[in-house]
């Protein structure tokens, strides 16, 4: 539905509302009571809003996180690493893996077909290789879910910033009774016409090198006069616009926003005093406009007419999502140089955040801020109109916004990082200074760290103070190339998509899952996202089809959801995993784990990690391809050597469980004593996060379809318009203009049944 319909069937319904009889069911809920001043003294009890289970589903689930059950270091663990005490131990750990689905730990080749990753020995014999940093990381994630570990800004991208386009949002639209409305913030009023200023924006500062999104470039806004509509079809009628690529207006609206600007025809009679023609035309162009009537949004509508009484200039916006729906492009009236202002440094990156996506630690502008990005870049005396609400001289956080288009996006009125800091995720270094080590869990403690503050080691500081090298190290696992023991499947083409951190209802926790929650209320992150195990062990060769008709199925997902049922080269990954040989069972593999100067609690955490709690049916996850089954592996302690510092012999126990008993004995000790009552509730989160290792849980679930990716269309039953699920989550857990309505949900809406063991 374009802006103008739903304006329309907005007042079809005020309309209808305000004929019906008071008392009537429909006008129920809008009998108040009043005060003597006539305003509302209570608002009617609450509707809860309908619930759809139905659209539960993804092919992650998240672990709970609660900062109250992190179990910290014993005091032994953080002795400095190089001083041996008596009590502590050398270990090696032999573990045994088998992949029983297949399984790619790769890097991408030219032409974008991601390979395992592989090396040629002294004979000159290839290799593949499962690197020690991959094995690493699956290990110390297992450890940070059983050990009880604290979530900090550095194992997450607390910098992300999200913005909303949603008409019936709270913080996007007008609140409820606009003269009642506070100064809280809630709303950035972009549905009311008369919110909406115009400008212009420039640079004014340089550019640094590798800064592609522009986040450190210093721009301003230079305030314009009135801005007006003008009709796609008016403009398209007139000649204003001509090109080679320009058969119809829908035409025009496909195109890139430089080229529509690079289309304005300077020789038509109603364009006047061109001042340059080498450039980007925006403000470059005047052309003659007089008005012609006004939306129902209270917006004046304009068209091109010579001798016309408006001097104005064509704006446009980008490509558009829907070309034959967009009606519209506008016009900023003509005005005199002003003084421009610049943007605030923290509301530019946030602006910029919200545009761009990280890859790595480098921020890549995507969307159409790709294009105004490079367009800006390339020349740095480029002015652009700009829209923007609130005040630009104050340029309060949550009450100024700009966008280049009229219903531009607007940011949260909560960061991630805020509700990070809710969840209870936390900063390593306190104050911005060295690394607090009393406050230090078992595997920071272990494993190591290097926490910088924010702003960059300060000057003359230590960095041991900010740093701590870990007491434990893994070797790579290598896969011989042998075709009696392993195969490639060649290139399997699929779409690695899925919700990202912004999609609130499924990342987030709480009766509002949604980044612009009401007032001082503050969503909860879900928990730590992994990917559920789905493929029974003992059938490789029909897990391997499984795999590939997953992968190949979201593909065609993607067709059927594309203009023209292509998928776009962009989007598309291929994938050459590794699979066992048709006659054998598993791929199959052996690697190490030595730990030095450690203690039996830290020893017995890393053998719970690697048994997945001592139970032989659970199973690991690692690698690409894990949303659709692949990865799946097997762990089994093929030996454990153990030397105590104060010894000189060592305990070699072999696959011995009853010897490894009592290390992991110490470790459940340890956490008992940390945590004493609450500890039950640490072992409740691992439960459900077993739950996730264990193929027979992840199988059912597959079966019942809730470990599929949403599709952007659903069919609904006895109707002919489909749903898209996405936004019907949204809707159900937001803060919508009506504060009557309760959000539906629950705490979570990936829920994952818990292990009965």
């Amino acid at each position: 539905m374009s802006k103008e319909e739903f304006e329309k069937r907005k007042a079809q319904l005020l309309a209808a509302a305000s004929a019906t009889p008071a008392g009537s069911p429909s006008r129920a809920g809008e009998d108040r009571r009043r005060t003597a001043s006539g305003r509302p003294d209570a608002l009617p009890p609450a509707r809860k809003r309908s619930e759809n289970p139905q659209y539960y589903r993804a092919p992650y689930r998240f672990v709970p996180y609660d900062a109250k059950l992190v179990v910290l270091a014993e005091k032994e663990a953080l002795l400095p690493i190089d001083e041996p005490h008596a009590d502590k131990l050398s270990a090696e750990i032999d573990i045994a893996w088998e992949a029983e689905t297949p399984l790619l730990i790769g890097a991408e080749q030219e032409g974008g077909t991601v390979v395992p990753v592989s090396w040629k020995g002294s004979g000159q014999t290839l290799t593949y290789i499962v690197p020690a940093t991959t094995i690493r990381g699956a290990i110390r994630s297992v450890c940070e879910i059983v050990g009880g570990a604290s979530m900090t800004f550095a194992q997450v991208n607390a910098d992300q910033s999200f913005a909303i386009r949603d008409f019936t949002h709270r913080a996007y639209g007008k609140p409820v009774d606009e003269k009642e409305a506070s100064d809280d913030g809630s709303t950035f009023g972009i549905s009311s016409t008369k919110n909406i200023r115009a400008g212009w924006i420039r640079r004014v500062g340089p550019a640094n090198r590798g800064d592609e999104a522009l986040e450190e470039v210093t721009f301003a806004i230079e305030p314009a006069g009135d801005w007006y509509y003008i009709e796609g079809k008016s403009l398209w009628s007139s000649g204003a616009i001509r090109g080679a690529r320009i058969a119809s207006i829908e035409d025009f609206y496909k195109l890139p926003i430089a080229e529509k600007y690079a289309s304005i025809n300077f020789e038509n009679k109603r364009c006047i005093d061109p001042d340059s023609r080498n450039r980007i035309a925006t403000r470059q162009a005047v052309f003659r406009f007089n008005p012609v009537g006004s939306k129902t949004d209270g917006g004046r509508v304009v068209a091109l007419m010579a001798g016309g009484s408006i001097e104005g200039h064509l704006v446009f916006s980008g490509k558009a999502p829907s070309p034959r729906q967009r009606r519209y492009e506008y016009v900023f009236a003509r005005s005199d140089r002003r003084e421009a202002t610049a943007i605030k440094p923290e509301l530019w990156s946030r602006f910029v955040k919200s545009q761009s996506q990280y890859v790595g630690d480098k921020l890549r502008p995507e969307g159409g801020w790709k294009e105004l990005a490079a367009m800006f870049a390339a020349d740095p005396d480029l002015e652009l109109p700009v829209f923007y609400v609130g005040d630009l001289g104050l340029q309060l956080e949550n009450k100024f916004a700009f966008g280049f288009t009229r219903l531009f996006k607007v940011p949260h009125t909560k960061t991630l990082k805020k509700v990070l800091e809710e969840s209870g995720v936390k900063s390593p270094t306190h104050s911005d200074g060295p690394v607090d080590r009393t406050k230090l869990d078992m595997v920071d403690a272990l494993f190591g760290y290097v926490y910088e503050p924010e702003t960059g080691l300060p000057d003359g500081e230590d960095p041991s103070e900010y740093s701590r090298k870990g007491r434990i190290a893994f070797d790579h696992g290598e896969v011989p190339n042998d075709p009696k023991l392993v195969r490639r499947t060649g290139p399997i083409e699929t779409v690695m998509s899925g919700p990202k951190p912004s999609f609130s209802p499924f990342y987030l926790s709480g009766n509002w899952k949604d980044y612009s929650a009401p007032g001082d209320t503050i969503p909860t992150i879900a928990g730590r996202k992994r990917y559920p195990v789905r493929h029974q062990p003992d059938r490789p060769q029909d897990n391997e089809t499984s795999v590939r008709k997953s992968l190949r199925e979201q593909v065609e997902a993607v067709k059927a959801m594309s203009p023209g049922g292509r998928v776009s080269e962009k989007v598309l990954s291929r994938l050459d995993f590794l699979v066992p040989a048709p006659n054998a069972k598993s791929l199959k593999f052996t690697s190490r784990i030595r730990l030095f100067n450690v203690t039996d609690a830290e020893l017995g955490l890393v053998l719970e990690a690697v048994t997945l709690c001592g139970d032989d049916s659970l199973r690991h996850a690692i690698g690409r391809g894990k949303p659709f089954g692949a990865g799946q592996i097997k762990a089994t302690v093929k030996s454990l050597r153990v030397q105590y510092n104060r010894d000189t012999s060592v305990a070699d126990h072999g696959a011995d469980r009853e010897a490894r008993a009592h290390f992991r004995d110490a470790f459940a000790a340890h956490v008992e004593r940390q945590l004493g009552d609450k500890a039950n509730e640490l072992r409740a989160n691992v439960e459900t996060f077993l739950a996730m290792c264990d193929p027979e849980v992840g199988a059912e679930m597959k079966r019942q379809g809730k470990l599929d990716y949403l599709r952007l269309r659903e069919p609904v039953p006895n109707s002919n318009r489909p749903d898209n699920p996405y936004q019907v989550l949204r809707d159900q857990v937001k803060p919508t203009n009506d504060q009557r309505v309760y959000p539906a949900g629950g705490p979570v809406l990936l829920k994952m049944e818990r292990r009965q063991r």
